[in-house]
Parts: structure tokens; sequence; C-alpha cells
């Protein structure tokens, strides 16, 4: 076990961290776009999670 390791650890740690925020975001998103007439709230989300996947995949090219 090194500092390999210890850094891997950490981007899989990160990882999860935005899977676990796309899915409560899409969650709300749906909540929203089903329960509501507004659809902006939902356009709002769908960019957010939309640049977090960009981040994520910018780590993974690393």
């Amino acid at each position: 076990m090194g500092a390999s390791s210890n850094n891997s650890r950490w981007r899989i740690g990160v990882a999860g961290a935005f899977v676990v925020m796309g899915i409560v975001s899409l969650v709300f998103a749906l909540g929203i776009l089903l329960g509501t007439s507004q659809v902006t709230p939902v356009f709002m989300i769908a960019l957010a999670g939309w640049f977090a996947s960009l981040i994520e995949s910018e780590g993974d090219q690393k």
C-alpha cells in the first residue's frame, strides 16, 4: 500500500460522490418535472449534471 493506492482510493471516492450527486439530482429533477409545471429548474439541474459529468470525464482522462 503506497501513495498510488491512496490516490486510487481518493479518486474512487470522488467518483462515487459524483454518482450519488447525479442520482439525487436526477430524482429531484424528475420530481419537479412530474410534480409542477415549472420546467426551468429541471433544465438548470440537467445542466449542472452535464457539467459534473464533464468534470468527472476529464479526471478519467488524466
